[in-house]
């Protein structure tokens, strides 16, 4: 929440060649919900650029500029949600087969 509030209009910024479909959170939902979003998206797209190039999503202008700390604490948020969902659904696993009881 706090990238949300505080780099929104810098990330706006930074996907301006890219497919709106980056973006386009903030415009429909306002508030919590579509910075959320706007983190979020940009945390996929550049976690996973070669995809999201490949299929035009991505400008390779817009990653490029991209400024390489923000890059990094993105991906390192992105693969951190990633990490704590697998683990979560691996122990929610365990637990219905008997394996920690």
């Amino acid at each position: 929440m706090h990238l949300g509030y505080t780099k929104r209009e810098f990330l706006l910024v930074h996907f301006k060649n890219s497919s709106p479909s980056i973006s386009n959170a903030v415009r429909i939902h306002d508030g919590y919900w579509g910075r959320l979003q706007l983190v979020g998206s940009a945390c996929m797209v550049l976690a996973f650029p070669g995809f999201f190039i490949k299929h035009g999503i991505l400008s390779v202008q817009d990653f490029a500029g991209f400024p390489r700390p923000l890059r990094y604490k993105l991906v390192v948020l992105q693969w951190s949600v990633i990490v704590s969902f697998t683990a979560m659904v691996l122990l929610v696993a365990l637990w219905k087969s008997g394996a920690l009881k």
